[in-house]
């Protein structure tokens, strides 16, 4: 009777252990597919900013032309330099707080030894609590 609840046991924790594992691998794609989609809206962003780029560089030569100030050098280089300016610190500023985003795949991926380790140990301590518990007590002597 003891093997026969010693057996169940050790089934019902590795039944524990697959739940966990599936929720486990659930959990690691859902943030891939989270962070797949942030990073799609980062490009979109990066090109969104690379066509206002253009578009106010393009604006700012038109002006300038217009006005009779020439783009290669003096103010007309200075209007364009701070444009292009003002674009890359946007582009910088946009990446930093994407790069600074926390990285949720990394946290729940399958290379995370210490989770299985941690969930084999716990197993373990309760397959041992359960066979000491089904040992037959030995009665002491007279």
């Amino acid at each position: 009777m003891a093997e026969i609840q010693a057996i169940m046991a050790v089934a019902s924790t590795l039944h524990g252990i697959q739940q966990s594992n599936r929720q486990r691998r659930k959990q690691a794609a859902h943030a891939a597919q989270q962070q797949r989609h942030a990073t799609l809206r980062q490009q979109i962003e990066e090109r969104r900013l690379e066509r206002e780029r253009r578009s106010a560089e393009a604006s700012a030569r038109a002006r300038l032309g217009a006005s009779g100030a020439g783009v290669g050098d003096g103010s007309g280089a200075a209007v364009l330099r701070g444009l292009n300016k003002k674009f890359d610190e946007q582009l910088a500023e946009g990446r930093s707080l994407f790069n600074a985003s926390p990285q949720a795949g990394s946290l729940l991926s399958d290379d995370d030894p210490f989770g299985s380790i941690l969930e084999i140990g716990q197993s373990l301590v309760t397959l041992g609590s359960v066979i000491e518990e089904s040992e037959p007590q030995e009665e002491p002597g007279p």
